[in-house]
């Protein structure tokens, strides 16, 4: 009798490292763009109607299929932004049957982090607001559960109207400080332009072959790294300046760039050359995925009598949507 409990009971351990294993698998296995966008949106439609029949989950499916719905249908990481602000929350999730997390669970879950999203856009005061990007992550995990960090960033988005929209931004007349976000020669009102110059190098990035994802709305992102930058700067020669020999990118500016400004050839050098920073420098620490929600800070380094010119995004698989694509919508309030 002992001898077929305990059979018994290894298969049953069996099968539960089975179906958590089946369950991993079928996040990945389909190979069709489109058919992992409709898992995703079925997975949001039977969390939304809080369905106890919703099927058990692996944590790290139910991650996955979390971030991936919030940020499917509310991030906006296609937008340049002025302002943006990041929170987080801490939840914790039980597991069921040895690895798993209950449908009851899993619907819990995504309503709690959704509606932390929603409470942080409801209270963001800036104008023209969006949720830019969420990232779910597990922490702590252990035989009984784990916790879930949800990070969530809210900006308000650049007005096109304040940036220059023609495929050459940088004129004659764009002078921009080394080591500040500004026009060394002021605002003119003959040649009107932003007082902005990192922006205007965000704005222009979809330009870039490489980079034909930014600003496009038809995109959406998975298995997000948010928050990285580089530990050491990454150099590159500049054949085309006028004021260095050496013009490092990421960027170191020498302290004779504290009392000049970037010329028109210079931008141009910055945005030419941020794919090779962003994807050929960072990128190669991420494979398979791209920037996205990216940041230029200009920094002046304790110590040093240089400028820094940083780098900050994210990484993450891009997807383009095989359907009609909409916008984005901001998220509203649900009950839990």
């Amino acid at each position: 009798m002992k001898k077929i409990s305990y059979l018994l009971i290894g298969a049953i351990s069996m099968l539960a490292m089975l179906s958590c294993e089946q369950d991993e698998l079928d996040k990945t296995s389909t190979s069709q763009p489109n058919m992992m966008a409709q898992r995703i949106v079925n997975f949001k439609s039977e969390v939304e109607l809080k369905s106890s029949n919703h099927s058990p989950m692996e944590l790290d499916s139910m991650v996955w299929y979390v971030e991936a719905a919030l940020n499917m249908t509310y991030g906006h990481p296609h937008l340049s932004y002025v302002d943006r602000r990041t929170d987080s929350l801490w939840v914790g999730v039980e597991f069921h049957d040895g690895c798993l997390v209950s449908g009851v669970d899993v619907a819990n879950t995504y309503h709690t982090l959704h509606n932390f999203v929603a409470q942080q856009f409801l209270s963001y005061s800036k104008t023209d607001k969006h949720i830019v990007v969420v990232d779910v992550r597990k922490e702590g995990e252990n035989a009984d559960g784990a916790g879930i960090w949800v990070y969530s960033t809210v900006g308000s988005a650049l007005a096109e109207s304040d940036l220059k929209i023609t495929s050459n931004p940088f004129q004659f007349y764009d002078y921009f400080h080394a080591w500040l976000p500004g026009r060394c020669n002021g605002y003119n009102n003959q040649y009107p332009t932003t007082d902005n110059a990192p922006m205007q190098l965000l704005r222009h990035l979809s330009k870039n072959d490489r980079m034909h994802y930014i600003n496009n709305h038809h995109y959406y992102f998975t298995d997000i790294v948010v928050g990285v930058n580089p530990a050491d700067p990454f150099q590159f020669f500049n054949n085309d300046s006028q004021t260095s020999n050496v013009y490092p990118t990421l960027v170191y500016f020498e302290d004779e760039w504290q009392r000049t400004c970037l010329s028109p050839a210079d931008m141009f050098f910055l945005l030419d050359h941020i794919d090779d920073v962003l994807i050929d420098g960072l990128g190669v620490s991420y494979p398979g995925k791209v920037p996205m929600n990216i940041e230029i800070i200009y920094q002046s380094p304790v110590g040093k009598d240089m400028v820094l010119h940083l780098y900050y995004c994210d990484f993450a698989i891009k997807h383009y949507r095989h359907w009609p694509a909409t916008d984005p919508v901001d998220p509203v309030l649900m009950d839990a």
